[in-house]
């Protein structure tokens, strides 16, 4: 028999009521979560108003045991934000993933999951329409209104590329480091290597601070009043790296997925002690991911999704249960344990349409500026391209400098304030360029993309006082001149000088002696100069000579006499260069001997050094444009290709001269002897064995996109091969997908 008296059917009652009264049945709305739990939680803050806040200095700077702040923000009163009080919560001890909501839907048990030295990483699945994507932007939105920015920074990757860009483009939150909208797998795991690498640093800090970890090293440099609150500290922060369609970065990983795992095993090991976290969300788990990664994640979330798909998550098919249930989530931190059905948590998530969430992040915006808090956004955009029309702007935007080719944004996480591939220029070493593709088009694009170029450099060289920069233009391909204007280049180019010489013939072709000539003087000019600087000296009969040259008077000292003097004895006694100036000559007469001087005496005068040295950065720039090389009798269309070696050793001599050579060919069949002349290789659409045939295939990336470049350097010891957006021709459709 049930018997129920009066006072267990008012408690009944009174139980019923507090349910219906507390728990929600339409959509829980963003803004009155807030307005509910934040006075409350800013009720328990650590914060004594004013409180000051030191943003400390770089990790490098730390690391050399300087821990002065850069500068200090003085908070002088409660952060107020558009709804409610913000900015209260500190991560001493981690941080609240509070925008999960209430505990079933009671806004009596607001979440208590944090991300802490004992909770490190989650992982999120749902099913498409169940609400991955409302959680992840509640879980930001929370999380960046209730701690400031140098609480907790947020590096953002979007695989799929649409969640994530309207934080950068309409309010970028000064918490949001990065945010990279793509689904290439390298760029992902560069973000992830990057922050790996700074973790490693991190940790290599606390042991010049004398301390073990973030939570010890925040406790150190800290103050509180004698109410035990916190009046300063050097705030450290936390690090959230949340990465949504996580899945698509392991289908495209190919064979670099274990170097992903490897990583991910890294944040386990040490995102305990140095606050870094990963958010790892899919719609599913495929066979792509390795079962093993899933072991190092304890907090294990589920929207509404299959069977499958729950047990992989939370270790049981909870899950499968709240499919179609909008807004319902479930936590499950022992998904590694037998029958933990029981240890599910279901939430409710608030909800925060567009003109919130707009709201929301606009006024976490004007908190960080009114503070003075410094943060720039590093935005990654797959989709955003640069076109030829609007490419000389773009490079314009970057500091100018002439000794420098810029390409493209890398597609890779660069530690440069310029997002920008370069290619530098310092004549230390070969600084020869090849494009190499297999098509007119994209020869097309990479010419136009190293005109802008030159054309800036001549700009810039000028305005430094080191004159014009020349350009020889060897053209074997129609294509250069009909669709290209290559003519043209001495007009687009910084108005230097330009020769133009299209026989399609090696040895025919002037342009390659006029190229090996300014080598052969340059090289002769400095050679001289360094042993008249290092001993002045003179002969009679040079002095004569020098007297029937009929030089301007500028050039009557005992600097030129001597030049005089050495060019002689060189030219005489030296096989190399009696050799390169008067090849096959068994000896050089005195006649010669007066045409050479002639000759450098000239190029000392149009370089205007009458009085200075012939030194590299005395000699004006000259690039020798070398269109379709493939295409030149001798180079590319003889099975013999008997003046490689002529033109490899001019590849090899031509930088200690300031001289370059812009090399644009369509193969390198039979002409891999000229791989050592050159420095850098751009490169696109190329097949497996045109990759082969510049020795790329062990560097060369599994995964191109079309709207990317590669540029090889055989030179360096790893990382040969990046990747960077190329300029797009005007008219030209960008990919799909």
């Amino acid at each position: 028999m049930l018997i129920i008296d009066s006072i267990g059917a008012n408690r009944q009652h009174k139980l019923y009521m507090d349910s219906l009264k507390n728990s929600k049945t339409g959509a829980l709305m963003q803004r009155a979560f807030f307005e509910e739990i934040f006075p409350t939680l800013a009720q328990k803050t650590e914060f004594a108003y004013p409180y000051q806040v030191g943003i400390p200095k770089s990790l490098n700077a730390m690391l050399e045991g300087d821990f002065e702040p850069s500068y200090i923000i003085t908070v002088d009163k409660p952060v107020q934000g558009i709804y409610t009080q913000n900015w209260f919560g500190d991560t001493i001890d981690g941080f609240n993933l509070h925008g999960c909501g209430y505990i079933n839907g009671d806004n009596r048990y607001l979440a208590k999951q944090k991300l802490d030295d004992a909770d490190i990483h989650m992982i999120l699945a749902g099913a498409t329409g169940q609400g991955k994507s409302v959680t992840l932007n509640s879980i930001i939105l929370t999380a960046c209104s209730e701690y400031a920015p140098w609480e907790l920074n947020l590096t953002m990757c979007d695989a799929k590329i649409v969640e994530f860009k309207t934080y950068a483009t309409k309010f970028p939150m000064p918490h949001i480091r990065s945010i990279a909208a793509t689904g290439d797998a390298d760029y992902l795991i560069s973000v992830l290597a990057n922050l790996h690498n700074e973790m490693n640093v991190m940790n290599s800090v606390f042991t010049v601070a004398g301390v073990k970890n973030i939570k010890s090293f925040r406790k150190k440099f800290l103050k509180r009043n004698a109410d035990g609150k916190i009046i300063y500290y050097l705030a450290l922060p936390q690090n959230l790296i949340v990465i949504d369609e996580f899945q698509t970065m392991f289908k495209m990983a190919a064979k670099r997925t274990n170097e992903i795992i490897k990583i991910l095993d890294g944040f386990g090991r040490l995102g305990r002690n140095t606050g870094y976290h990963l958010l790892l969300a899919s719609q599913e788990l495929g066979s792509d991911i390795p079962k093993g990664m899933l072991g190092n994640i304890k907090v294990r979330a589920a929207m509404g999704c299959s069977p499958a798909v729950s047990t992989a998550i939370l270790g049981n098919d909870g899950a499968a249960a709240i499919y179609g249930t909008k807004g319902a989530l479930i936590i499950n931190t022992n998904a590694n344990e037998k029958d933990n059905k029981d240890r599910n948590v279901r939430y409710r998530v608030p909800f925060a349409p567009d003109d919130e969430l707009a709201e929301i992040g606009t006024s976490i915006i004007k908190n960080g500026d009114a503070l003075g808090y410094k943060r720039t956004l590093s935005f990654y955009d797959e989709q955003q391209h640069v076109y030829q029309k609007d490419y000389e702007g773009y490079l314009r935007s970057f500091s100018p400098d002439p000794n420098r080719f810029l390409l493209g944004e890398p597609s890779f996480v660069m530690n440069d304030e310029e997002q920008i591939i370069k290619l530098p220029l310092d004549g230390k070493d070969i600084e020869n360029i090849c494009a190499y593709t297999g098509t007119n088009k994209n020869l097309k694009r990479m010419f136009k993309m190293l005109e802008t170029n030159v054309k800036l450099q001549g700009e810039y060289s000028k305005k430094a006082g080191k004159g014009n920069v020349m350009n020889i233009v060897i053209c074997g391909d129609v294509m250069y001149e009909e669709e290209c204007h290559a003519t043209e280049i001495a007009t687009k180019s910084g108005n230097g000088t330009a020769l133009f010489f299209d026989s399609k013939s090696y040895e025919n072709n002037k342009g390659f002696a006029l190229a090996q000539s300014m080598v052969n003087r340059r090289r002769l000019a400095i050679e001289v100069d360094k042993k008249v600087l290092a001993n002045r000296k003179c002969d009679l009969a040079s002095e004569e000579l020098f007297n029937t040259l009929n030089l301007p008077p500028a050039f009557d000292t005992e600097m030129n006499k001597s030049r005089c003097f050495y060019i002689r004895q060189i030219i005489y006694t030296d096989p190399t260069f009696k050799q390169e100036f008067f090849p096959g000559a068994s000896r050089v007469t005195d006649e010669q001997c007066t045409r050479l001087l002639k000759t450098m005496f000239n190029l000392y005068k149009s370089y205007n050094l009458a009085h200075e040295y012939a030194v590299y950065d005395k000699l004006p720039r000259i690039y020798v444009w070398l269109l379709g090389l493939n295409k030149i009798q001798g180079l590319g269309r003889d099975m013999k290709s008997k003046h490689i070696n002529a033109l490899k050793k001019l590849l090899m001599d031509c930088t200690a001269v300031n001289l370059r050579f812009l090399v644009f060919t369509t193969t390198m069949q039979d002409m891999s002897d000229l791989l050592p002349g050159m420095r850098w290789f751009i490169c696109e659409e190329l097949s497996t064995q045109s990759i082969s045939r510049i020795k790329a295939a062990e560097d060369y990336p599994d995964q191109v996109g079309g709207g990317l470049a590669v540029l090889f350097e055989p030179t360096l010891a790893e990382n040969k091969c990046c990747k960077f957006k190329k300029m797009f021709l005007d008219g030209e459709l960008p990919p799909v997908g």
